[in-house]
């Protein structure tokens, strides 16, 4: 991911997601900065939900590592929590011009 773009994350989920009654993304960056996305920001179809951030979003981060979880509920009240994704945060120029 770059600072400064718009990326799109699709997310393949073990339930279909008309099962689903919330689900939130939460990206964190070495415990200092988080940036939560709420269920109304994603969009479904069969077992996949897509987020897209913002240009604004991204630039809140610092290049290096971010990770990525999901926890999501569904109808049936199990809870699903995913394992941490770490994602690679490079670059915008000339903002991060040394």
């Amino acid at each position: 991911m770059v600072k400064g773009s718009t990326p799109t994350f699709t997310l393949k989920l073990p339930v279909h997601t008309d099962m689903i009654t919330s689900l939130e993304a939460i990206i964190m960056q070495e415990d200092v900065w988080s940036l939560i996305i709420e269920h109304e920001r994603f969009t479904f179809d069969g077992y996949y939900a897509t987020f897209t951030l913002e240009d604004w979003e991204t630039m809140e981060f610092e290049p290096g590592i971010v990770e990525l979880q999901i926890t999501f509920r569904t109808d049936d009240a199990k809870v699903y929590v995913s394992d941490i994704r770490r994602i690679a945060m490079r670059k915008k120029y000339p903002e991060d011009a040394e």
